[in-house]
């Protein structure tokens, strides 16, 4: 009974220093069907002030985390939520990379082992959103 549980931390462990430490995929091309340790990146182009942009943010649910340097953090959900992108518990960076462009980034609040598309299907929405029309 022991060794389990030792080896059911051990392996949660080991996956979230494993996400966190795991490169973001470009979000690109079609929805992926399954992936393993999902954060995606992707850039946009747009005419919005900061402050703009963090309304659009919060307009989805997001709040302000903190900023620093060229970065802004938001966050929305919780951990406890569910299985679904709509209520999991979700990390946005913002990073300036250019005079109206940004590397938009999302991961899971927590960690995430696996993913069939959603997280993918989120920046993609949330990107086209933060973008001009």
């Amino acid at each position: 009974m022991e060794i389990a549980i030792i080896s059911a931390v051990v392996g949660v462990a080991v996956m979230t220093v494993s996400y966190k430490l795991a490169p973001y995929r470009e979000a690109n091309g079609n929805r992926p069907l399954f992936v393993l340790l999902p954060k995606y990146r992707k850039l946009i182009q747009h005419t919005k002030s900061s402050e703009e942009l963090e309304g659009e943010l919060s307009r989805f649910g997001f709040n302000k985390v903190r900023q620093a340097d060229d970065v802004t953090y938001y966050t929305r959900g919780s951990v406890l939520g569910d299985f679904s992108i709509n209520l999991a518990k979700v990390n946005v960076a913002l990073r300036e990379v250019a005079p109206h462009q940004h590397e938009l980034t999302v991961q899971a609040g927590w960690v995430a082992a696996f993913d069939t598309g959603d997280h993918w299907q989120f920046i993609t929405e949330l990107g086209r959103e933060l973008e001009d029309e």
